[in-house]
C-alpha cells in the first residue's frame, strides 16, 4: 500500500540522476540539504524533475545543478510516496509471488523442506524485475 519513504544520501551526486529504489512512485514530496552554512534547506522544484515510470528516478531540469551543501551523514534527503493505492490495484503476479511463498512456508513445517520452492518464486520474481509493471 501507498507509504511515505524517505531516502538519504551524504551528499548529492556527480551525475544528474537519482534512482529511487521502490516503485511505484507517486510522487516525491521534498528534497532536503544542509547548505554551506550548516542549515536545512529545501530544494525548489523547479531544480528538479520526478520520472515516476519503471525505474523511477530525479533528474536535474535543463540548465540546473544540485546546490553546493555541507557533506553529512544523511546530508541529503528525498521524501517521496510509493506503492499501490488499495488492494485491488496489486498486480496479480505479486499477489501469486506471496502465495508461493506462504504456501513454502505450510508445507514445509518441519526441519526438512520436502520441496524446493525457490524456483517457482525466483520465475516469479524474474518476470516481475523485468517487466513493465509500476
Amino acid at each position: 500500500m501507498t507509504q511515505t519513504y524517505t531516502l538519504s544520501f551524504d551528499a548529492f551526486p556527480d551525475f544528474d540522476k537519482i534512482k529511487i529504489p521502490k516503485r511505484p512512485v507517486s510522487s516525491v514530496s521534498s528534497i532536503s540539504y544542509y547548505d554551506a552554512d550548516n542549515s536545512q534547506q529545501t530544494l525548489g522544484t523547479d531544480v528538479y524533475g520526478v520520472d515516476t515510470s519503471r525505474m523511477p528516478f530525479v533528474y536535474l531540469k535543463y540548465n540546473q545543478s544540485w546546490p553546493t551543501i555541507t557533506e553529512q551523514h544523511g546530508g541529503c534527503t528525498i521524501q517521496f510516496n510509493a506503492g499501490f493505492g488499495t488492494a485491488d490495484q496489486v498486480p496479480s503476479i505479486l499477489k501469486h509471488l506471496i502465495l508461493v511463498q506462504v504456501g513454502s512456508w505450510f508445507y514445509d513445517r518441519g526441519d526438512v523442506p520436502d520441496r524446493d520452492w525457490s524456483m517457482a518464486y525466483d520465475r516469479l520474481w524474474r518476470t516481475v524485475q523485468d517487466s513493465a509493471y509500476p
